[in-house]
């Protein structure tokens, strides 16, 4: 997904662990801020084991951001949405 998220698809029911791949650096974990993955191997990359909060629905997808990066996004949930017809 670019050089800025990395996502983890978690490909069996009910895992508490999945291995993910990361290219080297600091990479946040977006459903816990405190939680930072460090991937320094001099191959440009390494396999690094993630614990899985089975607990939230987000559990089905890790993701991570490389710090520093940003994700523009609009939180639509409280507002309706509007065609052109209705402007």
């Amino acid at each position: 997904m670019g050089e800025a998220i990395k996502v983890s698809p978690v490909l069996v029911a009910d895992a508490t662990e999945v291995q993910s791949y990361f290219p080297n650096g600091d990479w946040v974990n977006l459903n816990n801020y405190a939680d930072i993955v460090k991937a320094n191997d001099t191959s440009g990359g390494e396999t690094i084991a993630l614990t899985l909060d089975n607990e939230q629905e987000t559990a089905l997808v890790a993701k991570h951001l490389r710090p520093g990066k940003l994700i523009a996004f609009q939180n639509n949930s409280d507002q309706s949405a509007m065609t052109t017809k209705d402007i």
